[in-house]
């Protein structure tokens, strides 16, 4: 009720949407399985929404009922036909609010690109179909604590930009491993490999260094890529933070209360555009370089000692170790004919052992690259505007946000861009979110505070950005 006070105050219309959490709520028992257990679920929700609607079916503040937020059933036939009851339900009380319906999702992503289970019409006129695009995922959620993969690697690294090329897909088709790699000198010595041809199905490179059998510590630094062209031409390409003295984003929050504390998510210190392979290049998953225990830690990112400024990869006691390039935002072309090579710098500590090797080595894939970019947006939202178009309906773009943690301003780009594409196509739109529980730079709010302090933290440029697209219209 006080919520309701203060919008129609502002002239501002609510939309009741029932959260995702609904789906795994109460018990833990979700409404698309357990045997025995579906009906009562479901039916539940059905007499809640009916409830909700009896209550405010005179409130015009109110503009309509979102019926579940991201659904995620198992098969899109069972969404249907809930919804359709859940509208049946709500009729036979209030016939003038609009029922917001989303399509559904899968349970491995909220990405447009990755539905498997699309849109549907439900029996209704007053209805305005609903969906949600955080395009390109890796880009709008970079170094969230909760975008892991169950084994804490994560798939939304932190270092992406907007606009940028960068590298979607692709399977490993091998590299090269290059030498010498026996060379632990106690000062600080360069290291060239020869150059080399990558395989001929590889389309995009990355570099490696890894530490294999030392079971002492090995710094590397200042790390540079050339091309050599048929010709003899030779070109230097660029390695994002080759030299590991780039800050690092988050050194000033803290991890977040409530998440498990993954390994790549230490929030001291990492090196950007760089990872972690822990078991073998091939075989591991990369990760964010570790962090809070540096001192200890296998792979680290060591700053307090350099070749010419301070910062380098450490590896101490390594089985076999790697840090690599970021696939998605510091790889390169690889081109036919041509070869590559990579020189470093590179000082050990304590004894090597026997087997001891520490080289730099390539990484090869069939992937391609892509730009990011209002194209690519555009491409990604044009799903939702055929659809809508063909059968006639309405759409309401009803999220889209991007963490606050991004470098340049880059943010802003992507949301101004998102916005433009939403006129484009004449779809309403809302923001998510406004505020939230935790920092702006490591979730979407748009302000944090406290009922002291409402605006401790704030995105100002992108609510100005937001609040000119509102009194615009769209």
């Amino acid at each position: 009720a006080t919520r309701i006070g203060w919008a129609r105050e502002y002239g501002i219309y609510l939309i009741l949407a029932m959260n995702y959490s609904y789906q795994v709520s109460g018990r833990g028992i979700p409404i698309w399985s357990g045997p025995g257990q579906i009906p009562d679920r479901q039916n539940f929700l059905i007499q809640l929404w009916q409830e909700m609607a009896r209550r405010y079916q005179g409130e015009s503040t109110i503009a309509g009922y979102d019926l579940l937020n991201e659904p995620r059933p198992p098969r899109d036939t069972d969404w249907q036909s809930l919804a359709q009851r859940l509208t049946a339900s709500i009729r036979t009380v209030d016939r003038n609010h609009i029922i917001f319906v989303s399509n559904s999702l899968t349970e491995t992503s909220v990405s447009a690109s990755s539905w498997q289970i699309r849109p549907f019409l439900i029996g209704d006129r007053n209805v305005v179909y609903t969906g949600h695009s955080y395009e390109p995922v890796a880009l709008t959620h970079q170094g969230l604590p909760w975008v892991a993969n169950s084994d804490g690697t994560s798939w939304a690294p932190p270092g992406a930009h907007y606009p940028a090329t960068v590298v979607e897909s692709g399977t490993y088709v091998g590299g090269y491993y290059g030498a010498p790699g026996n060379v632990r000198p106690t000062d600080w010595t360069q290291v060239q490999t020869p150059w080399a041809a990558l395989p001929a199905t590889a389309s995009v490179g990355r570099v490696s260094l890894q530490s294999v059998n030392d079971s002492g510590r090995v710094w590397i630094d200042d790390v540079s890529l050339e091309q050599l062209a048929p010709d003899g031409t030779i070109r230097t390409i660029t390695i994002n933070n080759g030299d590991f003295t780039l800050p690092t984003p988050y050194t000033q929050y803290s991890p977040l209360p409530g998440y498990r504390d993954f390994n790549f998510l230490a929030f001291s210190s990492y090196p950007p555009f760089w990872q972690l392979a822990d078991t073998g290049v091939r075989e591991g998953h990369p990760q964010l370089i570790n962090y809070r225990n540096a001192a200890t830690a296998n792979v680290a990112w060591d700053q307090t000692i350099g070749h010419n400024t301070l910062g380098s990869i450490r590896f101490n006691q390594c089985r076999h170790c790697a840090a690599v390039t970021n696939f998605t935002t510091n790889s390169f072309v690889v081109r036919p004919g041509y070869q590559y090579r990579i020189s470093y710098w590179i000082r050990a500590e304590g004894t090597g052992g026997d087997g001891a090797w520490n080289f730099a080595a390539f990484d090869a894939t069939d992937g391609r690259f892509v730009e990011w970019n209002r194209d690519y947006l555009r491409q990604r939202l044009s799903f939702f505007h055929n659809w809508s178009s063909a059968n006639n309906v309405p759409f309401f773009l009803g999220e889209f946000g991007v963490v606050g943690n991004f470098p340049d301003h880059d943010d802003l780009r992507w949301v101004t861009d998102m916005l433009a594409i939403v006129r484009e196509f004449g779809f309403h739109w809302s923001y998510f979110n406004w505020r939230g529980p935790h920092s702006v730079n490591l979730d979407f709010p748009l302000v944090l505070g406290t009922s002291s302090n409402p605006f401790a933290e704030e995105r100002g440029e992108l609510l100005e950005i937001l609040s000119r697209a509102a009194r615009a219209g769209r």
